[in-house]
């Protein structure tokens, strides 16, 4: 049980590091209208995906 609690977390930090960092990989599942959304968030919604990740 605790193994997948760890999956399941280690998911959400590697999501928000990639969508922090832009990787290329991040880029590639999504368009650029989604890209642009996604970049241009107001930095509270940042803070709370790091703030539920964390």
């Amino acid at each position: 049980m605790y193994l997948i609690a760890i999956i399941w977390n280690l998911m959400g930090v590697d999501g928000y590091l990639n969508q922090t960092y832009k990787t290329e990989r991040f880029k590639s599942m999504y368009s650029e209208e989604q890209l642009e959304i996604i970049f241009n968030s107001p930095s509270w919604v940042t803070a709370a995906f790091a703030m539920a990740v964390f």
